[in-house]
């Protein structure tokens, strides 16, 4: 497959040399000729007529672009099945709306309303299945494309539990401050009269019943907030996510790491700046070597996969176990 592509690549590298050669020598024609007829014309007539050959090569180099694009993207969709055919089921395109975008709206895990999502990759590896798809998420602050402001650039991962969690459990960058800010705010302008009995028991209880709950690990309650809609569901569960959280921030450090669980799915968000599905430049000749780095990155998040699959199973053993005794 390696080989195919490389002796194609070398057939394209030579149409588009070709290609730029007519281009460049047609446009300095025009040129040249338009200039020699700028004697016979208006000042304001030559210039026009200068603009024209100028716009032509400026299209027809638009061209070229777009044909090489076209031919890595073509390439994309032969090489990466093939690098990926230990993944059953296995499907990519280098564009689309994944089925993840609705639930990442749905469970608020960022606020965005300008998205961009590319390489999907769906399929199933040692009975865990699999979503994952780049992205780029942003909030547009003016119809002007360049007013984008940046929420979130990176990995979208999502993963079938083996034991579904009852509701859902979202940990997310935290926002004004947190929920257990406003809350104290909410202190502030009591009357104090009102606060006079209020026990560390109260606010615990006032506090979750915001749909809050604390991870138990001063730096991630810094930087998360954890919100679900069954307290009891994500206290059994809350430590591994912590867990679980703090161990992927240690590798995807670009932002914070979110998550959520849903359901059968759980749903993790890791920044990074990191083309995970780049291939290399159509000049350069391809090797195993160059490929290597991309199949170590997938089968890193295959493992990343495998610990969020399992996410709830020891909760969902301990009564079992209570029990038993």
């Amino acid at each position: 497959m390696i080989a195919e592509h490389n002796a194609e690549r070398r057939s394209v590298i030579a149409q588009l040399w070709w290609r730029r050669l007519w281009i460049g020598g047609g446009s300095a024609a025009a040129v040249l000729l338009c200039a020699y007829a700028m004697d016979s014309l208006s000042s304001s007539l030559a210039g026009e007529l200068m603009l024209l050959p100028l716009a032509g090569m400026v299209w027809a180099w638009s061209k070229i672009n777009t044909t090489v694009w076209h031919r890595l993207e073509r390439t994309q969709d032969v090489l990466l099945p093939a690098i990926f055919g230990f993944v059953d089921g296995f499907r990519f395109s280098q564009r689309g709306w994944p089925d993840v975008a609705g639930s990442l709206t749905r469970l608020d895990l960022v606020a965005f309303d300008v998205a961009d999502y590319e390489d999907l990759i769906d399929g199933t590896v040692d009975g865990v299945s699999f979503s994952l798809c780049e992205a780029r998420l942003g909030i547009q602050k003016s119809s002007k494309r360049s007013s984008v402001v940046n929420q979130f650039r990176g990995l979208v991962l999502k993963v079938k539990l083996d034991t579904p969690f009852p509701g859902w459990l979202v940990a997310r960058k935290k926002r004004f401050g947190g929920l257990l800010d406003a809350i104290d705010k909410g202190f502030s302008t009591a009357d104090s009269r009102d606060l006079v009995a209020l026990s560390a028991n109260d606010a615990r209880d006032l506090w979750q019943a915001q749909g809050a709950i604390l991870s138990g690990q001063r730096d991630l309650d810094h930087s998360h907030e954890f919100v679900t809609d069954n307290l009891a569901a994500a206290a059994g569960v809350i430590d591994e996510v912590a867990r679980t959280i703090a161990f992927l921030s240690s590798s995807f450090d670009d932002d914070i790491v979110r998550l959520a669980l849903s359901g059968d799915s759980c749903i993790v968000m890791l920044p990074s700046r990191h083309d995970f599905f780049e291939l290399p430049n159509i000049y350069r000749e391809m090797t195993e070597a160059k490929i290597r780095p991309m199949l170590s990155d997938f089968v890193t998040l295959l493992e990343i996969a495998t610990l969020l699959s399992r996410i709830g199973a020891a909760a969902e053993q301990q009564p079992k176990a209570a029990s038993a005794g």
